[in-house]
């Protein structure tokens, strides 16, 4: 009977060490679990931070960032007037503007109806005044060019305008030009490119 006590005394005093020191292992796991949850907590909140610094970087960048203009004002200074220039061409019409000569030539082959626009020719579109002659497109074109003559009232003084739209086979160019008369010279605004394009007609007044 005796020996039964000391067994079971024993045994529960065996079970009461083995539960503390289970409970102690149970309370340092928990105690590590929360640990590494803020740990975790913390590298996430971290993560985001470095996430969002960099999209504000992005940002920064894209807004100081200049975007390359090919589109720039280019000045056409000209050059002294020189009648031979359009010995090679035939004249298509001009305008008369003040003391501006607004004049449009082309060297193509030519048919009873007009020209050969669908094949490889040449035009010249320059504006004349009593001193000098802008030259303001000379080459190759593989279509047409037209171009919208007019004048823009600026306070007290009108100047001249043009405005041509230059079409492709596959492509279209239009360029703005304005004469400032004070300086001498012709400014070239702005032009639009647009090419990969398959041209299917117009519409309007013919």
């Amino acid at each position: 009977m005796i020996k039964k006590k000391i067994v079971v005394l024993v045994m529960a005093v065996c079970l009461i060490v083995l539960g503390g020191v289970g409970f102690k292992e149970y309370r340092r796991a928990n105690e590590l679990s929360k640990a590494n949850k803020a740990l975790s907590d913390e590298i996430i909140d971290l993560k985001e931070s470095i996430i969002e610094v960099g999209e504000a970087s992005t940002e920064q960048v894209e807004t100081d960032e200049k975007p390359l203009d090919n589109n720039e004002n280019k000045v056409i200074k000209g050059e002294a007037v020189n009648e031979d220039r359009e010995k090679d061409y035939e004249l298509i019409n001009k305008i008369e503007v003040g003391n501006n000569s607004v004049e449009l030539y082309i060297d193509a082959e030519r048919y009873e109806d007009g020209f050969a626009l669908d094949d490889s020719h040449f035009w010249l579109l320059y504006v004349r005044d009593e001193e000098k002659d802008y030259v303001l497109y000379e080459g190759e074109v593989r279509g047409r060019l037209d171009v919208h003559v007019y004048q823009i009232y600026d306070d007290d003084d009108m100047q001249l305008g043009l405005t041509t739209v230059q079409k492709q086979t596959a492509g279209m160019e239009i360029a703005q030009y304005i004469k400032d008369e004070n300086e001498g010279v012709i400014i070239e605004e702005g032009k639009l490119e647009v090419i990969g394009i398959n041209p299917l007609g117009e519409l309007g007044l013919q």
